[in-house]
């Protein structure tokens, strides 16, 4: 089963596209399988939804001193593609946790990262667990 793409999650990406002055229609991945095409429909649709959050923002990933949040998600036993209940997200602290790379996707605070989880979980969901 393909995960679908939310009417909620499609009406921030084109209200996020039109607030930074980009196209409202997504690419073409037709020429691709269905479950890449649609991993990175919802890669862009993150991009374009979180940059327009940071107000056109793109922060700089080799500045080190910067910290950049991500959502943490797990999966329960018995998960199935598109079910929403065994794709959960969660809070996670790490007191000696760092990293040298960056992602276009991460947000600016935890709080940011959590309302980025709760607000779009169908993209997330197809993101991280590239599900076929």
């Amino acid at each position: 089963m393909l995960i679908t793409i939310s009417e909620k999650s499609k009406k921030a990406f084109e209200a996020a596209a039109i607030k930074l002055g980009q196209p409202t229609t997504l690419p073409d991945f037709s020429m691709l399988r269905p479950d890449l095409a649609l991993w990175l429909t919802a890669n862009y649709m993150l991009a374009i939804i979180i940059e327009a959050d940071k107000n056109g923002e793109i922060r700089d990933y080799n500045n080190h001193s910067t910290r950049k949040y991500w959502p943490w998600h797990y999966t329960k036993d018995g998960y199935e593609p598109g079910s929403g209940g065994g794709f959960s997200y969660r809070d996670y602290a790490c007191d000696g946790g760092s990293t040298a790379v960056g992602s276009r996707l991460t947000l600016n605070s935890w709080g940011e990262a959590k309302n980025s989880a709760n607000d779009y979980p169908d993209l997330w969901e197809i993101v991280k667990l590239t599900v076929k």
